[in-house]
C-alpha cells in the first residue's frame, strides 16, 4: 500500500494506477461509497465518456460528410439520420454517449472509458479530502481482487451500479446545463430516447395528456388572461377530448393531447426536482480531531518550556567599571570624598544585583509552579477527550454501515424472486382456467370456448372425469351455483 500511497501525488502515476483498475467492477466502488456515505458528481462520468467517445463520433460525423454513398432506400434513408444526429455531436447528454458506447459494444472503447473514468475519480477521491492511505488501501485491495481477471466488467451493468451515488450539480441536468439541455435535447433525441433518459431517473414520461391534462392547461391558461369564466368551465367539463382540442385550438391556447418534446423536457425537470438525490460530502471530523490532538502537543511543549531568566551584569563588568571610573577620578580634587560615593555606588550595585537574581529565582518557581499542576492536568483531561471522541466517530460510522447493510438485506426481501414469479403464474393461470370454467357451462357453444374445452378435455387428469369437469366442479362450490 505505501507503493500505491506514494503514486497518489503524481497524476503521471494516477494515469499508470488507473490502467490496473480498469478490471474492477462498480460493485467495489458502491461499497467505498457507501462507508464513506458520501457519492459523487455526474460531470466525472460525463466528463470520461466525452473525453473517449466525442473524437470517435466527431471522425464518424466527417466522413459521412465526405461520403458520397450509393446507398439508396432503407440505407440511404438511416445514413441521413446519422448524420442529422451526430450534427449536434457537441451537446450531447450522458444518456446518449451511453447508448452510443453501446451501440459501439466495442471491448477497445469500453476499456478506454473505463481507465478515463478511474482517472477522474481517484482524483475526485484525493480532492474531496479522503486520507490517501484509505485511498492507498482501496486501490491496493481492488487491483490485488481483480489483477488475474483479464477481461473488463460489462459497461451497461458498471454504469448502471453507479447511478445511485450520482448527484447533478448547480443548474445541470443528465451532465449538461439546464439550458443547454432544453434547447439541443428536442434536435438531437427521438422521443424514445428522451423518455429513456426519464426512465434513467425513475421518471415516466407519458406522449399523450388525459382530458383531465388537457382541461388543466386550458383552465390555466384562461385565468391568466383574466378571461375565466365560472359557467365556461362548467361547460368545459362536459367536453370530450377531441372538442376541447378544438376549443384551444379556436381559442389560441397550445393544449393537445399529443406531447411534444418541449413538454417532456418540463416533466421530466418538475418530477425531478421534487426527487433529485443531494450531493453528500465527505465528513472530515476525523482529521480535524488529529489537527486539534497535534496543536495541544504544541502548546504543551510551548508550557513546559522555563522562561529564560534576564540578562544580569555580571560582578567583573562591575569591578572592572568602577576601577576605570576609580582611576580617572583620583586626578581631581577632592578624590577622597569622591572615592567614598563611588564605593558606596559599587555596594549598591552589588545589593541590587543580589535582589534581582534572588527575585529571577522566585519567579522562575512560581512559573514552574503555575504552569505545571493545573494546566497540566487540563492538558491531559483534554487529551482523553480527543482519545474518546476518536473512538465515538469510528464506532458510529461502523453502527451506521451495519444499520444500511441490514436495511439492504432486509429490503431484498426474503422470498426468492422465483418464488413470486413463480405464485404470480400459478395465479394467473388459475384466474384464466375459473373464466373458462364458467364459460364453457353458460356459453359452451361459443367457437372459441368450445375450442379450449376440447383442449383442456385431453389434459390428463388422475381424478374422476375429465379435467375441465374438475374445474367446472370448483367453479360452481365457489360460487354456489
Amino acid at each position: 500500500m505505501q507503493h500505491i500511497y506514494l503514486k497518489l501525488d503524481s497524476q503521471d502515476s494516477i494515469d499508470e494506477i488507473s490502467d490496473s483498475l480498469v478490471s474492477v467492477p462498480g460493485e467495489e466502488i458502491t461499497d467505498l461509497l457507501t462507508d464513506l456515505d458520501i457519492n459523487f458528481p455526474r460531470s466525472i462520468r460525463f466528463n470520461a465518456l466525452q473525453s473517449v467517445l466525442f473524437p470517435i463520433l466527431e471522425k464518424e460525423y466527417n466522413d459521412l460528410l465526405k461520403s458520397e454513398s450509393e446507398a439508396e432506400g432503407p440505407e440511404r434513408l438511416e445514413e441521413s439520420r446519422r448524420q442529422t444526429r451526430l450534427r449536434w455531436l457537441d451537446s450531447f447528454s450522458e444518456t446518449q454517449f451511453e447508448n452510443e458506447l453501446y451501440r459501439f459494444n466495442n471491448k477497445d472503447i469500453d476499456k478506454l472509458y473505463l481507465k478515463a473514468f478511474w482517472k477522474r475519480f481517484v482524483n475526485f477521491l484525493i480532492k474531496e479530502g479522503i486520507p490517501k492511505k484509505d485511498i492507498g488501501h482501496f486501490i491496493e485491495k481492488g487491483i490485488r481482487k481483480y489483477q488475474n481477471n483479464q477481461g473488463i466488467p460489462p459497461v451497461r451493468l458498471f454504469n448502471k451500479v453507479l447511478e445511485p451515488y450520482i448527484y447533478e450539480e448547480l443548474d445541470t441536468f443528465d451532465g449538461l446545463t439546464r439550458d443547454l439541455f432544453t434547447k439541443r435535447i428536442v434536435l438531437s433525441a427521438t422521443i424514445t430516447e428522451i423518455k429513456q433518459i426519464g426512465s434513467k431517473y425513475g421518471i415516466k414520461v407519458p406522449t399523450r395528456l388525459t382530458k383531465i391534462q388537457v382541461l388543466e392547461i386550458v383552465v390555466n391558461e384562461l385565468k391568466k388572461r383574466n378571461e375565466y369564466i365560472p359557467e365556461v368551465h362548467e361547460e368545459l367539463n362536459d367536453f370530450n377530448l377531441k372538442e376541447l382540442e378544438d376549443f384551444a385550438r379556436l381559442n389560441d391556447i397550445i393544449a393537445f393531447a399529443y406531447i411534444n418534446k418541449d413538454q417532456m423536457v418540463e416533466i421530466i425537470y418538475k418530477e425531478f426536482d421534487q426527487k433529485a438525490p443531494k450531493a453528500k460530502r465527505f465528513n472530515k471530523d476525523e482529521e480535524l480531531v488529529v489537527e486539534l490532538e497535534e496543536e495541544i502537543n504544541n502548546i504543551e511543549d510551548k508550557v513546559i518550556e522555563v522562561p529564560t531568566p534576564l540578562p544580569v551584569t555580571p560582578e567583573e563588568d562591575i569591578v572592572s567599571e568602577y576601577e576605570e571610573t576609580k582611576e580617572s577620578i583620583i586626578e581631581q580634587e577632592h578624590k577622597e570624598d569622591i572615592l567614598s560615593d563611588i564605593n558606596q555606588e559599587y555596594e549598591q550595585k552589588a545589593i541590587e544585583k543580589e535582589a534581582i537574581e534572588e527575585q529571577m529565582v522566585v519567579s522562575n518557581k512560581q512559573d514552574q509552579k503555575s504552569y505545571d499542576p493545573d494546566l497540566q492536568n487540563s492538558i491531559s483531561e483534554l487529551k482523553e477527550m480527543i482519545i474518546d471522541l476518536q473512538k465515538q466517530v469510528k464506532e458510529l460510522k461502523t453502527n451506521n454501515s451495519n444499520i444500511e447493510k441490514k436495511l439492504h438485506k432486509i429490503s431484498k426481501g426474503l422470498i426468492p424472486r422465483w418464488v413470486k414469479t413463480f405464485i404470480l403464474i400459478i395465479f394467473i393461470l388459475s384466474i384464466i382456467l375459473f373464466a373458462q370454467a364458467g364459460l364453457s357451462i353458460y356459453y359452451p357453444d361459443w367457437p372459441i370456448v368450445r375450442h379450449i374445452t376440447w383442449a383442456l378435455e385431453r389434459v390428463p387428469f388422475p381424478g374422476p372425469g375429465e379435467f375441465i369437469d374438475f374445474i367446472q366442479r370448483i367453479f360452481i362450490k365457489v360460487f354456489g351455483l
